[in-house]
């Protein structure tokens, strides 16, 4: 029972949740305790100084200057009722976070609240704040796995197997690491009062990954080997019109020596040498064109080769590749993240 000296302080906000007022209870039982750090009694005297100032703006309904003297009031008594009153003031400035972790505070603490109607005004003020968020529950199997929360670590198996966040409504990503396993990550879309329960399954980099090739080796093998051989073929017929060019030209030669006017070199005559000749061309020919053609498949056989080098690939669900950007919003500030495979 509160004793007859403890004062109570109600207030009358615009949505009928009250504001419970500070009381100086007696530090007799020890969940009481748990719940209420030992405060000075000078201590006590100054927050009651913040209360009266908060209440005097929250009926002016200044609710941003209410729940700084309610915070000022809480840093020197840690009282349940107070935190209820800082939460509805907290409420009223959309600050839905704030609110809630301050009132469920006092909901745990209930026990020190002064009667039956401020306990369940601070539960009910908890159940109207769950409404408007969402919450987002996680597993920790492992005591070397690390939760990240947008990308920043949240926690690690080694302090808890499971934790709770309440958020605002909208876009999260949650990821899962761990000494060798491939990590994994889940987008959520959290809506009010729903709640996402995530319990990542994590899959060895043994039993993960595999070496791949973009292609079957022998493939680019046989365009280096095919290359070999146009250019073994385009050197054979390289040397043979070589020869044969000289063949013409001595052949000739011995047969021009004698010239009798025109007559002693007229192709017409000599009409062996001619086709030798044209065969000669042609070979030079066909040889130009194989050597060019094998240095050219040679450069795509060798760059095939670099590029079917093995690679290692992850076969473990990994979480969408689709780069993403979530945004992050809280009640002091805004930002981003963005989340993706390259």
């Amino acid at each position: 029972m509160i004793k007859s000296k403890t004062t109570s302080i109600t207030a009358t906000v615009a949505t009928a949740v009250a504001v419970a007022a500070v009381v100086a209870l007696e530090p007799a039982q020890a969940q009481a305790e748990s719940c209420q750090p030992e405060t000075t009694t000078a201590a006590k005297q100054k927050a009651r100084e913040f209360i009266e100032q908060g209440f005097a703006h929250q009926q002016e309904l200044q609710f941003e200057e209410a729940a700084a003297a309610y915070s000022q009031a809480l840093r020197h008594w840690d009282h349940p009722e107070i935190r209820l009153a800082l939460s509805s003031v907290l409420f009223n400035t959309s600050k839905l976070l704030d609110a809630y972790e301050h009132a469920s505070r006092a909901v745990r603490c209930a026990h020190a609240l002064e009667n039956d109607a401020e306990r369940q005004r601070a539960v009910a003020l908890l159940q109207r704040l769950r409404l408007q968020l969402g919450e987002i529950v996680v597993y920790a199997p492992d005591s070397d796995m690390t939760i990240l929360f947008n990308g920043v670590p949240w926690f690690d198996g080694s302090q808890a197997r499971e934790q709770r966040k309440v958020v605002y409504p909208g876009p999260y990503v949650i990821a899962a690491r761990q000494p060798g396993y491939v990590s994994v990550s889940e987008s959520l879309d959290i809506g009010r009062n729903q709640r996402a329960v995530i319990a990542p399954r994590l899959v060895s980099e043994a039993d993960a990954t595999t070496v791949t090739r973009r292609w079957d080796p022998w493939i680019p093998w046989t365009v280096v080997g095919s290359s070999a051989a146009v250019a073994v073929a385009g050197t054979i017929l390289r040397v043979s019109a070589a020869s044969r060019f000289s063949n013409f030209d001595t052949q000739w030669d011995d047969r021009c020596t004698e010239t009798v006017g025109d007559f002693g070199c007229d192709q017409r005559l000599h009409s062996d040498l001619i086709g030798q000749l044209d065969r000669a061309r042609w070979e030079s020919r066909i040889s130009a064109g194989a050597l060019i053609t094998s240095g050219i498949t040679m450069l795509v056989g060798i760059t095939m080769l670099q590029l079917n080098r093995p690679r290692m690939s992850s076969s473990g669900k990994t979480g969408d590749a689709t780069p993403t950007i979530v945004p992050l919003v809280t009640s002091s500030s805004t930002g981003a993240a963005m989340r993706g495979q390259f």
